[in-house]
């Protein structure tokens, strides 16, 4: 029941990156710079929107070999405080969600705020057949994105 529980706004956004294993730091490089420059697109296009046309975006910081794998990597965002914000980081998510689109060698890719209360939903397939799982794995995940409300759906598979 989360009935109870205040929602606390976070001042960052942290987008991660996962490619298949075996890919080289520059091509992680390459997609996070380029996702890095649509994190100061949308910034630009939210601050331009705002009356007193303060970036929202403080500052990025990319790493690359996270957990010591070249194909991982992420971008921490730091926003303005959410007293001179004015606006929800999952909003700034959402506009950065949508500008990055699809990224076709990402075997995962997240974009938000740490969760304070952990993931909302975790889903367990188990079998013996591995085709039938990998089946049924796609089938779920491909359900679970139907459902606008939930962002983020990755396997750890």
């Amino acid at each position: 029941n989360g009935k109870n529980v205040p929602f606390v706004d976070n001042d960052n956004i942290t987008v991660e990156l996962s490619l298949a294993t075996g890919k080289r730091e520059f091509e992680t490089e390459r997609i996070l710079q380029d996702i890095e420059r649509k994190v100061w697109e949308v910034n630009k296009e939210i601050s331009a929107q705002r009356e007193d046309k303060k970036n929202v975006v403080v500052s990025t910081r990319l790493e690359i070999g996270k957990d010591g794998a070249a194909e991982k990597g992420l971008i921490d965002i730091q926003l303005l405080d959410g007293e001179h914000r004015n606006m929800y980081s999952y909003d700034i998510s959402d506009a950065l969600r949508k500008k990055i689109g699809e990224i076709p060698e990402a075997e995962k890719l997240t974009v938000g705020a740490k969760q304070i209360f952990g993931k909302p939903i975790v889903v367990s397939i188990r079998g013996k057949n591995l085709d039938e799982l990998e089946k049924a794995k796609e089938a779920v995940k491909h359900e679970l994105k139907m459902i606008s409300t939930l962002k983020d759906v990755v396997d750890n598979n």
